[in-house]
């Protein structure tokens, strides 16, 4: 479908949100995502998750890492441009347990964020974990949001991996959490983040039914 450009604004260093006004409705789950081309190029496709949508409005809101030829050319685009939209797709949804743990690094927290908000918004959760990874706090996008949510039964812990002083997450910050075991566990980030975390989980006994993870390839930006 067409989507219109309405909204362009930087998120963090080299992350911009675009929010775009659809021509149709569409039906988005939390934590899935859509494909973007431009209109003169509409086999070149690439994906990014949502961090909202609005059925009333029919617009969708994306945050897009500016990396290569393809988020250099939508970094240029301006309100009123349009660009194709397809979608959703993906299985990395929310399975309908209370206890979660969100684990996410880099722009891998987006399809997490919008798991947390849809949570927040229907209430049915009991409690929730969510541990955020990046490199500086310049490069975090998110941030104010999260640490506005880390209230109540929603518990939300910032990680800099580049920052003097700074503790990076570590399964061991896990073990904490009273009853961990009885969590659903989420993650999203780069390859080699993820297989860490999963072999850490394992080792502490976490079941591969209670994992559920989102790969982004960095090279390409586009998901597996």
């Amino acid at each position: 479908m067409l989507g219109q450009i309405i909204s362009v604004r930087n998120s963090a260093r080299e992350i911009k949100e675009f929010t775009i006004k659809l021509d149709a409705p569409m039906r988005v789950l939390p934590g899935q995502y859509v494909m973007v081309s431009f209109e003169d190029r509409s086999q070149d496709r690439r994906a990014y998750s949502v961090v909202r949508y609005d059925a009333m409005s029919k617009t969708i809101t994306l945050l897009v890492k500016i990396a290569g030829a393809f988020t250099k050319k939508l970094s240029l685009m301006n309100m009123g441009d349009e660009i194709f939209v397809y979608g959703p797709f993906g299985k990395f949804i929310l399975h309908g347990k209370k206890k979660l743990m969100f684990i996410s690094g880099g722009i891998g927290v987006v399809p997490l964020y919008s798991m947390l908000l849809n949570l927040i918004y229907t209430k049915n959760f009991d409690e929730i974990y969510f541990y955020y990874s990046s490199q500086k706090a310049e490069d975090m996008t998110l941030k104010h949001e999260l640490e506005s949510l880390n209230i109540d039964n929603i518990h939300v812990k910032l990680y800099f991996t580049k920052e003097l002083d700074c503790e990076r997450f570590s399964v061991d910050d896990i073990k904490s959490v009273h009853e961990f075991m009885d969590y659903d566990y989420y993650i999203c980030g780069p390859d080699k983040m993820m297989n860490e975390i999963i072999s850490g989980l394992m080792a502490l006994g976490i079941s591969k039914e209670n994992i559920h993870k989102e790969s982004y390839i960095m090279k390409s930006l586009q998901r597996k």
